[in-house]
């Protein structure tokens, strides 16, 4: 018999990496902050995000909503405009999005929300899962601590939710997508690697080299190099060294 499978959680090999440079004692972001400092974004500690996608539907028979596409590389255009029609409907929940390229895609920021540990809404499986609802992942426990984070991670899939309501209504009905009569509508945005940052020594306290676990999305050669993380902010900065790999640098001094 195939073993049960929960909709939505994650797996944990960004975890791991982290733990291969030293991290291996303090709990993993999420993917959506490294996806971030890839595109040189700063992701303040204390404050949930998300990594949200433009991408292209269709509502099955059953009523449910399907992905069937993401943006194009001719795309860049339109997912630009659309990604900028989002921007009210965000607000009106308290988040902000901050894009990240030209392929669609967006850093999340749930301002107001302190814990991101909620279930992806993207699924891994398009052509088994339909689109899913945000979960919260802690549950209560026994002490105050625990019950007071399973509140905030319920808070963060609410909103999540709601907004994510929102945006399918603002997107469907915009002049771009009705517009794209030859080509997939983006009209529905997803989200995944939810996270938030956190209180850690700068990685240079770390063993090995003090730069982030790899390489994220976003860098190219010659680019600024990998980020000193503090605690009040994840954040690139510049530092001396040879580039090496695809832009990230070691510290020769």
């Amino acid at each position: 018999m195939a073993p049960a499978v929960r909709l939505g959680s994650r797996a944990r090999l960004g975890a791991r990496a982290l733990g291969n440079v030293g991290f291996g004692d303090v709990p993993f972001p999420g993917r959506a902050v490294l996806e971030a400092l890839g595109a040189v974004v700063d992701v303040h500690v204390g404050t949930a995000v998300t990594d949200a996608a433009l991408r292209s539907s269709t509502v099955g028979d059953d009523g449910r909503v399907w992905i069937t596409g993401r943006v194009a590389p001719d795309d860049a255009e339109d997912a630009a405009v659309l990604l900028d029609v989002l921007g009210p409907a965000a607000a009106r929940h308290g988040a902000e999005l901050v894009p990240l390229g030209e392929r669609g895609e967006a850093l999340l920021v749930l301002h107001g929300h302190t814990d991101g540990s909620v279930t992806d809404s993207d699924p891994f499986f398009e052509d088994r899962h339909p689109w899913l609802r945000v979960l919260p992942c802690r549950e209560p426990g026994s002490g105050e601590s625990d019950t007071r984070q399973a509140t905030q991670s319920a808070t963060t899939a609410d909103t999540l939710n709601a907004l994510l309501r929102d945006a399918r209504t603002a997107l469907a009905e915009h002049p771009v997508n009705r517009s794209r009569w030859a080509r997939p509508a983006l009209d529905f945005l997803t989200t995944k690697w939810s996270g938030g940052g956190w209180a850690s020594r700068t990685s240079s306290s770390r063993p090995g080299w003090p730069g982030p676990p790899s390489p994220a999305r976003g860098s190219t050669a010659g680019s600024p190099a990998c980020s000193a993380w503090t605690p009040a902010t994840w954040r690139r900065s510049p530092m001396p060294g040879k580039t090496c790999g695809r832009g990230w640098r070691v510290r020769t001094s």
